[in-house]
Parts: C-alpha cells; structure tokens; sequence
C-alpha cells in the first residue's frame, strides 16, 4: 500500500514531480495548432524563452524589452516596481542555472498547457468595456472557445 504525498495541495508522483492528470485536448484549438504545424514541445520551448527573456529584461532595467513582452498594465506595473527599487539603490540579478529544458537531460517534470480562443474581446484590455458589460458563455469551452458577448451590442 502507497502512501499518497502531497505538496501545495497537489498530489505527487513515485518520482517527486506533481501527478498532474494531462488535461484533454480543445478540439478547435488542436485543430488549430495542428493546420500551423506547432506542438506543445514548440510552445513549452518558446514560452521559456520569453520568460527568461522577462526575467532578464526586469534585471537589466530594459523597460522596452518588458513592454515588449507583457501586456500594457503589467508592463506598467513592472516599470513602477523597477523605479521603486533604482531609487531605493536595489539592483536586480537574474542568473539560469540550467539551458533551457530542451537541452537539457530528460528529466521527470510537470507541464500543465492549456490553449483556450477567446472571442469577442480585444487582446489590448483597455479597447474593451468593463468585464460588468460582457456575457461569458462557456458552453464550448471543452472545444476550446470561450465566448465575450458584449450586452449592449
């Protein structure tokens, strides 16, 4: 008999990594990435990518990388923390110990990837009305759609 172990609330595998179940495919959006050719070794490699590159860009105080990067209030907010600290004398580093999962041994790990469509708002937050405007219809999310329709439109 195995005793179950947790950590976060999750449970963990024999080898110490999460037991986190795979999560179904969306249909639309595997049929998506499957008509552009990508798969989720491509998106796990590129995600790591622009998160390291983040990561660096917040230690560097390269303000453009990050607004390059983030989304427009995070990239504010980042800024302002950044400011915080210059004028506090705070000076970040940013060090890898490891090169990027790809390269590296094969080693048990945890990925949780979920791909979602998201219809009916702007990707820039601030074309969009408040959330309070907005229906949420959720029915063909198991597809792989999410749908904002807007109430007053």
């Amino acid at each position: 008999m195995h005793s179950a172990q947790y950590l976060l609330g999750l449970p963990l595998s024999m080898t110490g990594t999460h037991a986190i179940p795979k999560l179904p495919a969306r249909d639309k959006v595997q049929q998506f990435l499957e008509f552009k050719h990508v798969d989720d070794e491509f998106l796990a490699e590129k995600f790591h990518e622009m998160t390291r590159t983040f990561y660096s860009s917040i230690a560097a105080n390269d303000f453009d990388a990050v607004s390059s990067l983030a989304e427009k209030r995070l990239a504010a907010k980042v800024k302002q923390a950044l400011d915080a600290n210059t004028k506090q004398g705070v000076r970040l580093e940013y060090k890898v110990s490891l090169p990027p999962h790809i390269e590296r041994s094969p080693q048990q790990q945890s990925y949780v990837f979920d791909k979602m469509f998201e219809k009916g708002v702007y990707i820039d937050r601030e074309a969009n009305d408040s959330n309070l405007d907005y229906y949420l219809y959720t029915d063909l999310e198991s597809e792989g759609i999410r749908y904002y329709f807007h109430k007053y439109f």
